[in-house]
């Protein structure tokens, strides 16, 4: 069975980016050594679709 997963970053007041698609306030924190479960995420997966452009609520 195909299944789909969304793995991301979001702002408290629900944006992923800037109306500029700037992600400047995700790079803030300091998360050296951290992936926050991405390594096990990609272990898990056999495609991805990326890019500012697959998906737009516009």
């Amino acid at each position: 069975m195909t299944t789909g997963h969304m793995f991301m970053a979001m702002s408290l007041d629900g944006f992923v980016a800037r109306e500029d698609f700037g992600l400047d306030w995700l790079m803030k924190q300091t998360t050296e050594g951290e992936d926050h479960g991405n390594a096990a995420f990609m272990e898990s997966v056999d495609g991805l679709v990326m890019g500012s452009g697959s998906f737009r609520n516009s």
